[in-house]
């Protein structure tokens, strides 16, 4: 059954992922967090915090663990980018480099894999799209890895992202 609402809370110094009625789905070490999130990050031509590590995306990429963390900006049209299979805490973060209404981005998880979040219904080997038409620069979408199902929307959605139909 997939997931439609993701909640988080902290217990334990741990941030916990729940689902509706309260179950936890997976859960990070507050002590591991740091190195998943950092603060203070917003895209206005360029990372604000400078301990991030961040990535231009130019042609379709598959990621791997040493993607793990970094900020990845999408400037050219149509591209596709491969997520590796589900591991717990491995997060990615997409942000639309290029100019309104100029590229279109694709998130495509492994076949057994689930992208869900708000308004995403989480369906295996369903991308995740910030469409042509509707995208602005700056766009981004942060999703982490459950080591299950699939991946989570974890971090405030800016623009206009879809499950592929």
């Amino acid at each position: 059954m997939p997931v439609t609402l993701v909640r988080t809370k902290w217990s334990s110094g741990k941030l916990q992922f729940t689902d509706t009625s309260g179950n936890v789905l997976f859960e990070i070490d507050g002590a591991n967090l740091k190195t998943l999130f950092q603060e203070n990050i917003e895209y206005q031509d360029e990372v604000v915090h400078t301990s991030v590590v961040k990535e231009t995306i130019s042609a379709d990429k598959t990621l791997d663990a040493q993607d793990v963390g970094k900020i990845l900006y999408v400037d050219t049209d149509a591209k596709t980018i491969t997520l590796p299979s589900t591991v717990v805490g491995y997060v990615y973060t997409f942000v639309n480099a290029g100019a309104d209404g100029a590229v279109a981005i694709n998130i495509s998880p492994a076949a057994a894999d689930k992208i869900m979040g708000p308004d995403i219904a989480g369906v295996d080997n369903k991308d995740l799209i910030n469409t042509k038409g509707t995208a602005k620069k700056g766009d981004r979408v942060t999703i982490i890895g459950d080591g299950s199902l699939g991946w989570y929307v974890v971090a405030p959605v800016h623009g206009t992202w879809a499950a592929e139909a």
